[in-house]
């Protein structure tokens, strides 16, 4: 099972997480999907060959970004603390995927002016993380 469909797969299962938000989505919701919502996508994936075994190894290092947004300061705050309680420091099998290591990288917020003419700023957190999984090795055909 490829990551993404395992961590979607995880944190659709986290009523922590679920309770909080309208909708999470691997890159990017539906247009007028209303607030509070994360998205996450993949920035990287390092499949760096194995030099001893002399060839793939089956271990990758992805480099992952969970976008939260809402129109509360207090819920990006909120949710960016449930996606950590339920994912940094994971060890084990995640939906299928076995994660070695699943860890903070960065946080920052962005807030995003109006885009309409109301004053109701968009308030975005960015979280970064570094994960260590497993994966299946390619099967030549």
């Amino acid at each position: 099972m490829a990551f993404e469909t395992s961590l979607y797969a995880y944190l659709s299962s986290k009523t922590a997480i679920t309770n909080l938000v309208t909708m999470l989505a691997p890159c990017a919701v539906p247009p007028g999907t209303a607030y509070p919502y994360f998205t996450f996508q993949i920035l990287s994936k390092d499949r760096g060959p194995h030099y001893k075994l002399g060839g793939p190894s089956g271990k990758c290092t992805i480099h992952l970004v969970f976008d939260i947004e809402s129109h509360l300061y207090s819920d990006t705050v909120a949710i960016a603390e449930a996606i950590r309680n339920e994912c940094e420091g994971f060890k084990g099998v995640m939906s299928g995927t076995t994660i070695q290591r699943f860890l903070l990288d960065n946080e920052n917020d962005q807030p995003q002016p109006p885009t309409d003419n109301s004053e109701q700023w968009v308030m975005c957190r960015v979280v970064e993380y570094v994960v260590d999984c497993l994966e299946p090795l390619p099967v030549p055909t």
